[in-house]
């Protein structure tokens, strides 16, 4: 018992204290690194950008700061997702998070008609296709295998 109250005394030395008012800017700092990664792909600090903003994380203003000077608007940011998209270049898990934040794209100036709208919901009518092998939503299906007694 001597040695387990021991090992735990010194598991908790070890575990760093919460940061301190002083140590705010270096918390901002890091964040801030962490948001301008340059080995990041295009395409995700697209996704990372247009995610963002749709979620609200980020002001549609932090462009720059984003994407540098190779898109000018929010709306040329969403045209280029949708070619990445196109292209099968954002995973799966990134399109789950599109469509579910693709309802806010009209509040900020993406109209249903632009190709952004269009492709999410393209990749919507797709994946409920393809989870509906025999006509019935996912949920709905029975197993249809035998049963090993």
């Amino acid at each position: 018992a001597e040695i387990l109250g021991d090992m735990r005394r010194e598991q908790l030395r070890d575990v760093p204290t919460a940061a301190s008012s002083q140590d705010e800017p270096e918390v901002e700092a890091a964040a801030a690194s962490k948001t301008a990664d340059p080995e990041q792909s295009p395409v995700n600090k697209l996704f990372r950008y247009v995610s963002g903003v749709l979620d609200g994380t980020w002001k549609e203003s932090m462009i720059a700061e984003h994407l540098g000077v190779a898109h000018d608007s929010f709306a040329s940011a969403c045209d280029a997702l949708a070619d990445a998209i196109d292209a099968h270049s954002v995973p799966a898990q990134g399109m789950t998070v599109l469509l579910g934040l693709a309802d806010r794209l009209p509040a900020y100036g993406v109209p249903a008609s632009d190709r952004l709208p269009c492709v999410l919901q393209a990749r919507r009518v797709e994946s409920a296709t393809s989870n509906n092998v025999d006509g019935a939503p996912k949920r709905h299906r029975r197993w249809q295998g035998k049963r090993v007694v």
